[in-house]
Protein backbone atom coordinates (compact mmCIF):
# COMPACT_ATOMS: atom_id res chain seq x y z
CA UNK A 1 0.00 0.00 0.00
CA UNK A 2 1.36 3.58 -1.18
CA UNK A 3 -1.59 5.56 0.34
CA UNK A 4 -1.39 7.44 3.91
CA UNK A 5 -3.43 5.84 6.55
CA UNK A 6 -6.21 7.93 6.19
CA UNK A 7 -6.44 6.81 2.48
CA UNK A 8 -6.08 3.28 3.67
CA UNK A 9 -8.97 3.45 5.76
CA UNK A 10 -11.46 4.92 2.80
CA UNK A 11 -10.37 2.46 0.13
CA UNK A 12 -10.63 -0.88 2.74
CA UNK A 13 -13.49 0.24 4.13
CA UNK A 14 -16.07 -1.67 2.10
CA UNK A 15 -14.47 -4.67 2.95
CA UNK A 16 -14.32 -4.18 6.54
CA UNK A 17 -16.53 -6.29 9.30
CA UNK A 18 -18.85 -4.12 11.52
CA UNK A 19 -16.66 -3.60 14.45
CA UNK A 20 -14.18 -2.91 12.26
CA UNK A 21 -16.41 -0.04 10.36
CA UNK A 22 -16.83 1.50 14.02
CA UNK A 23 -12.58 2.14 14.20
CA UNK A 24 -12.51 3.19 10.83
CA UNK A 25 -15.49 5.78 11.55
CA UNK A 26 -13.80 6.45 14.86
CA UNK A 27 -10.15 7.43 13.52
CA UNK A 28 -11.99 8.86 10.25
CA UNK A 29 -13.83 11.27 12.20
CA UNK A 30 -11.03 12.47 14.56
CA UNK A 31 -7.64 11.89 13.30
CA UNK A 32 -6.53 14.77 15.26
CA UNK A 33 -7.33 13.18 18.72
CA UNK A 34 -6.85 9.70 17.95
CA UNK A 35 -2.81 10.53 18.06
CA UNK A 36 -3.23 11.68 21.87
CA UNK A 37 -5.23 8.39 22.63
CA UNK A 38 -3.93 5.03 23.95
CA UNK A 39 -5.48 1.59 22.51
CA UNK A 40 -7.31 1.05 25.87
CA UNK A 41 -9.03 4.62 25.13
CA UNK A 42 -9.93 3.86 21.71
CA UNK A 43 -11.23 0.56 22.59
CA UNK A 44 -13.17 2.37 26.00
CA UNK A 45 -15.44 5.05 23.74
CA UNK A 46 -16.52 2.43 20.95
CA UNK A 47 -17.17 -0.80 23.81
CA UNK A 48 -14.53 -2.97 21.96
CA UNK A 49 -11.55 -5.30 23.26
CA UNK A 50 -8.13 -3.80 22.80
CA UNK A 51 -7.47 -6.73 20.30
CA UNK A 52 -10.18 -5.18 17.84
CA UNK A 53 -8.55 -2.30 17.84
CA UNK A 54 -4.74 -3.79 17.43
CA UNK A 55 -6.13 -6.19 14.44
CA UNK A 56 -7.75 -3.62 13.05
CA UNK A 57 -4.23 -1.25 12.83
CA UNK A 58 -2.55 -4.67 11.31
CA UNK A 59 -5.82 -4.75 8.84
CA UNK A 60 -4.36 -1.52 6.96
CA UNK A 61 -1.12 -2.94 6.74
CA UNK A 62 1.07 -1.51 10.09
CA UNK A 63 2.61 -3.69 12.93
CA UNK A 64 0.06 -2.15 15.97
CA UNK A 65 -2.05 0.44 17.21
CA UNK A 66 1.41 2.25 17.73
CA UNK A 67 2.52 2.12 14.48
CA UNK A 68 -0.70 3.26 13.29
CA UNK A 69 -0.41 6.51 15.68
CA UNK A 70 2.34 7.50 14.19
CA UNK A 71 1.37 7.62 10.35
CA UNK A 72 -1.55 9.46 11.79
CA UNK A 73 0.42 11.82 13.52
CA UNK A 74 2.73 12.53 10.49
CA UNK A 75 0.00 13.45 8.38
CA UNK A 76 -1.71 15.72 11.04
CA UNK A 77 1.83 17.36 12.36
CA UNK A 78 0.96 21.50 13.32
CA UNK A 79 3.06 23.70 11.53
CA UNK A 80 5.39 25.72 12.90
CA UNK A 81 3.11 29.48 13.65
CA UNK A 82 4.01 31.65 11.23
CA UNK A 83 5.85 34.91 11.54
CA UNK A 84 4.50 38.35 10.73
CA UNK A 85 5.92 38.76 7.28
CA UNK A 86 4.02 35.28 6.37
CA UNK A 87 0.79 36.15 8.27
CA UNK A 88 0.75 39.38 5.99
CA UNK A 89 1.34 37.46 2.82
CA UNK A 90 -1.49 34.96 3.84
CA UNK A 91 -4.11 37.81 4.78
CA UNK A 92 -3.66 39.74 1.10
CA UNK A 93 -4.49 35.93 -0.48
CA UNK A 94 -6.80 36.86 -3.40
CA UNK A 95 -9.68 34.70 -4.17
CA UNK A 96 -8.44 33.49 -7.16
CA UNK A 97 -4.99 32.39 -5.32
CA UNK A 98 -6.90 30.92 -2.66
CA UNK A 99 -9.03 29.16 -4.98
CA UNK A 100 -5.94 27.49 -6.87
CA UNK A 101 -4.42 26.85 -3.63
CA UNK A 102 -7.51 24.40 -2.80
CA UNK A 103 -7.31 22.90 -6.19
CA UNK A 104 -3.74 22.02 -6.00
CA UNK A 105 -3.85 20.91 -2.09
CA UNK A 106 -6.60 18.32 -3.69
CA UNK A 107 -4.60 16.75 -6.79
CA UNK A 108 -1.54 16.34 -4.87
CA UNK A 109 -3.80 14.56 -2.09
CA UNK A 110 -5.97 12.73 -5.09
CA UNK A 111 -2.30 11.79 -5.93
CA UNK A 112 -0.82 10.54 -3.12
CA UNK A 113 -3.54 8.80 -1.96
CA UNK A 114 -5.27 6.98 -4.96
CA UNK A 115 -5.41 3.05 -4.98
CA UNK A 116 -4.21 1.91 -8.36
CA UNK A 117 -5.76 -1.46 -8.19
CA UNK A 118 -9.24 0.32 -7.75
CA UNK A 119 -8.19 2.18 -10.54
CA UNK A 120 -7.35 -0.80 -12.45
CA UNK A 121 -10.67 -2.84 -11.55
CA UNK A 122 -12.96 0.69 -11.87
CA UNK A 123 -11.14 0.44 -15.78
CA UNK A 124 -11.97 -3.19 -16.70
CA UNK A 125 -15.59 -2.84 -15.60
CA UNK A 126 -16.05 -0.04 -17.80
CA UNK A 127 -13.78 -1.37 -20.71
CA UNK A 128 -15.93 -4.11 -20.86
CA UNK A 129 -19.28 -3.53 -20.00
CA UNK A 130 -21.95 -3.40 -22.92
CA UNK A 131 -23.40 -0.34 -21.54
CA UNK A 132 -22.05 2.22 -18.55
CA UNK A 133 -25.02 4.54 -16.74
CA UNK A 134 -23.79 7.99 -15.21
CA UNK A 135 -25.81 8.47 -12.26
CA UNK A 136 -25.58 11.42 -10.46
CA UNK A 137 -26.98 14.82 -8.48
CA UNK A 138 -27.90 18.26 -9.66
CA UNK A 139 -24.73 19.57 -8.98
CA UNK A 140 -22.59 17.09 -10.72
CA UNK A 141 -24.92 16.80 -13.76
CA UNK A 142 -22.45 18.29 -16.35
CA UNK A 143 -19.42 16.07 -15.01
CA UNK A 144 -21.68 13.20 -15.30
CA UNK A 145 -22.59 14.55 -18.88
CA UNK A 146 -19.04 15.07 -20.20
CA UNK A 147 -18.10 11.45 -18.82
CA UNK A 148 -20.82 10.07 -20.83
CA UNK A 149 -19.73 12.03 -24.10
CA UNK A 150 -15.88 11.04 -23.33
CA UNK A 151 -16.69 7.17 -22.78
CA UNK A 152 -18.62 7.23 -26.44
CA UNK A 153 -15.89 8.73 -27.78
CA UNK A 154 -13.63 6.00 -26.78
CA UNK A 155 -15.85 3.64 -28.07
CA UNK A 156 -18.32 2.91 -25.00
CA UNK A 157 -21.97 3.02 -24.84
CA UNK A 158 -22.79 5.43 -21.87
CA UNK A 159 -25.82 7.88 -20.85
CA UNK A 160 -25.88 9.89 -17.72
CA UNK A 161 -29.15 9.94 -15.75
CA UNK A 162 -29.37 13.12 -13.63
CA UNK A 163 -33.08 13.45 -13.34
CA UNK A 164 -33.67 12.02 -9.73
CA UNK A 165 -37.01 10.78 -10.70
CA UNK A 166 -35.81 9.02 -13.22
CA UNK A 167 -32.84 7.20 -11.63
CA UNK A 168 -34.57 4.65 -9.27
CA UNK A 169 -36.29 3.65 -12.97
CA UNK A 170 -33.60 3.15 -14.94
CA UNK A 171 -30.89 1.62 -11.88
CA UNK A 172 -34.08 -1.27 -11.96
CA UNK A 173 -33.54 -1.89 -15.34
CA UNK A 174 -29.73 -2.65 -15.65
CA UNK A 175 -28.55 -5.72 -15.66
CA UNK A 176 -25.35 -7.77 -15.07
CA UNK A 177 -24.01 -6.97 -18.27
CA UNK A 178 -23.78 -3.10 -17.60
CA UNK A 179 -22.18 -0.90 -15.31
CA UNK A 180 -22.86 2.06 -13.52
CA UNK A 181 -20.95 4.75 -12.12
CA UNK A 182 -22.49 6.90 -9.31
CA UNK A 183 -21.00 10.76 -8.37
CA UNK A 184 -22.73 10.97 -4.57
CA UNK A 185 -21.36 13.30 -1.78
CA UNK A 186 -23.47 11.03 0.28
CA UNK A 187 -25.11 13.36 2.58
CA UNK A 188 -28.35 11.79 1.64
CA UNK A 189 -27.63 8.39 2.86
CA UNK A 190 -31.08 7.10 1.93
CA UNK A 191 -31.73 7.78 -1.67
CA UNK A 192 -28.12 6.98 -2.59
CA UNK A 193 -28.25 3.79 -0.66
CA UNK A 194 -31.78 2.65 -2.24
CA UNK A 195 -30.19 3.60 -5.52
CA UNK A 196 -27.04 1.22 -4.62
CA UNK A 197 -29.58 -1.48 -3.76
CA UNK A 198 -31.59 -1.15 -6.73
CA UNK A 199 -28.51 -1.40 -9.38
CA UNK A 200 -27.45 -4.39 -7.19
CA UNK A 201 -30.16 -6.24 -7.33
CA UNK A 202 -30.30 -6.19 -10.86
CA UNK A 203 -26.77 -7.95 -10.98
CA UNK A 204 -24.70 -4.86 -12.02
CA UNK A 205 -21.52 -4.00 -10.82
CA UNK A 206 -21.00 -0.34 -9.57
CA UNK A 207 -18.24 2.39 -9.41
CA UNK A 208 -18.89 4.62 -6.37
CA UNK A 209 -17.41 7.95 -6.45
CA UNK A 210 -17.77 9.41 -2.83
CA UNK A 211 -16.93 11.95 -0.14
CA UNK A 212 -17.05 9.79 2.70
CA UNK A 213 -18.98 6.30 3.39
CA UNK A 214 -22.39 5.25 2.75
CA UNK A 215 -23.10 2.84 5.37
CA UNK A 216 -26.65 1.61 4.52
CA UNK A 217 -25.96 -0.64 1.94
CA UNK A 218 -23.31 -3.31 1.39
CA UNK A 219 -20.62 -2.62 -1.08
CA UNK A 220 -18.50 -5.42 -1.05
CA UNK A 221 -18.71 -6.21 -4.39
CA UNK A 222 -19.06 -2.55 -5.61
CA UNK A 223 -15.82 -0.24 -6.67
CA UNK A 224 -15.03 3.01 -4.41
CA UNK A 225 -13.32 5.87 -5.12
CA UNK A 226 -12.92 8.35 -2.24
CA UNK A 227 -12.70 12.07 -3.06
CA UNK A 228 -10.36 12.92 0.71
CA UNK A 229 -12.26 16.35 0.87
CA UNK A 230 -11.05 18.02 3.80
CA UNK A 231 -12.35 21.72 3.20
CA UNK A 232 -14.84 23.27 5.54
CA UNK A 233 -15.90 26.04 3.72
CA UNK A 234 -18.87 25.08 1.55
CA UNK A 235 -18.01 26.74 -1.48
CA UNK A 236 -14.70 25.05 -1.50
CA UNK A 237 -15.66 21.97 -0.56
CA UNK A 238 -18.27 21.63 -4.02
CA UNK A 239 -15.63 22.89 -5.81
CA UNK A 240 -12.99 20.21 -4.60
CA UNK A 241 -15.46 17.25 -4.82
CA UNK A 242 -16.66 18.28 -8.35
CA UNK A 243 -12.54 18.61 -9.43
CA UNK A 244 -12.45 15.00 -7.68
CA UNK A 245 -15.41 13.57 -9.46
CA UNK A 246 -13.89 15.07 -12.79
CA UNK A 247 -10.02 13.71 -12.06
CA UNK A 248 -11.48 10.02 -11.52
CA UNK A 249 -14.03 9.95 -14.70
CA UNK A 250 -10.63 11.39 -16.78
CA UNK A 251 -8.52 9.18 -15.65
CA UNK A 252 -11.15 6.17 -16.38
CA UNK A 253 -11.79 7.85 -19.89
CA UNK A 254 -8.40 8.26 -20.56
CA UNK A 255 -7.12 4.69 -19.24
CA UNK A 256 -9.68 2.94 -21.40
CA UNK A 257 -8.61 5.25 -24.47
CA UNK A 258 -5.48 4.14 -23.75
CA UNK A 259 -6.26 0.20 -23.76
CA UNK A 260 -8.79 0.23 -26.35
CA UNK A 261 -5.92 2.15 -28.95
CA UNK A 262 -3.32 -1.17 -27.99
CA UNK A 263 -6.20 -3.72 -28.56
CA UNK A 264 -6.48 -1.68 -32.10
CA UNK A 265 -2.74 -1.80 -32.78
CA UNK A 266 -2.18 -5.18 -31.86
Amino acid sequence: MNENCLGRIRSSYSKFSEKEKKVADYILSNPEVIVHRTINDVADDLGLADATVFRFSKRIGYKGFQAMKIALASEYTTPAAPDDEDEIKESSLSVTDEYFQVQTKILQSMKRDMNLETISQAVDLVRFAENVVIFAGSKWTAIANEASQRFTLAGIKAHAVTNPLLQPISASLMNQKEAAIVLTDAFNDEETSALLNSIKKTGAKAIIMTLKPITNVSLSEQIILYTGIEETDPLLKDLGIRLSFTCYTDILCLKVQEQMKQVNQQ
